[in-house]
């Protein structure tokens, strides 16, 4: 993957995550009081969030798996991805992930002290994430609960072909994705880089996806493999991964052409 303009693909990428916002679905329900899970149940928190920053990025979804693994994307003045495991509820019921990164996309990791969060369930979100390094502070973020993810995902809601933009640490690029009826997802981006894997539905029978990507080592310069979501919604993509030892990570967006 080699370096694309930063200012056209920053706005293509902002462009395209401001219409998979429009895209999803509304507000939950009327369910007004937050709820601890115990271990017996899924994360009670669970969900697709749209919303915004406190430090003024136009557009943030955060996706709290059945199994408390956060996954945050951002877009606005930089491009990026949040992501930690297995929240855990504290003694007030607000649930901490302890292992979380800010992968400012293009740019470096930044590790979070911590990522915690209350929520409504299918209503609201609304959390902090506390970096390592005390001189960078917080970052607060809120959000609506959309209904998108109560939607069972399947592999013909997938398939198809689009045209979207994706960024590493240390690359961006505009790329033509290509996902097939059995699962298969291929992504070549405008300067020759070939990424591929699969894409299958997540067990949890919500509009989650489970994708595992390789690049490809003679056309992106690198050979290892990235693993993480997907979800899609009105034919908007989005493609979040981390490689092994969460030393990188992978955001993609796009629209099915």
């Amino acid at each position: 993957m080699k370096q694309n303009s930063s200012r056209n693909t920053g706005l293509l990428a902002t462009t395209l995550f401001a219409l998979l916002l429009a895209a999803c679905g509304g507000g939950g329900g009327s369910d007004t009081s937050a709820t601890t899970p115990t271990s017996q149940t899924a994360f009670a928190g669970q969900g697709v969030y749209s919303g915004t920053t406190s430090n003024g990025a136009q557009s943030f979804i955060s996706i709290f798996l059945e199994n408390g693994d956060a996954w945050g994307i951002y877009t606005g003045t930089s491009f990026g991805l949040m992501q930690g495991h297995g929240a855990q509820a504290d003694a007030n019921g607000t649930f901490v992930v302890s292992n979380g990164i800010d992968f400012n996309l293009g740019n470096r990791a930044l590790p979070l002290q911590n990522l915690s969060a209350t929520f409504i369930p299918k209503s609201t979100v609304n959390g902090t994430a506390t970096y390592q390094n005390s001189s960078l502070g917080s970052v607060n973020f809120s959000g609506a609960y959309q209904t998108m993810y109560d939607t069972p995902a399947t592999l013909s809601s997938i398939a198809g072909s689009y045209q979207g933009a994706g960024g590493t640490l240390t690359d961006s690029d505009e790329f033509s994705i290509t996902v097939d009826p059995s699962g298969k997802i291929s992504a070549i981006g405008q300067y020759g880089c070939l990424i591929q894997g699969s894409i299958q539905p997540r067990p949890s029978g919500k509009n989650i996806f489970d994708v595992t990507v390789r690049f490809d080592s003679r056309s992106c310069g690198r050979s290892d493999s990235a693993t993480g979501i997907a979800l899609v919604n009105n034919g908007a993509l989005i493609v979040a991964a981390t490689t092994p030892g969460r030393t990188d990570a992978l955001v993609g967006v796009g629209l099915k052409r």
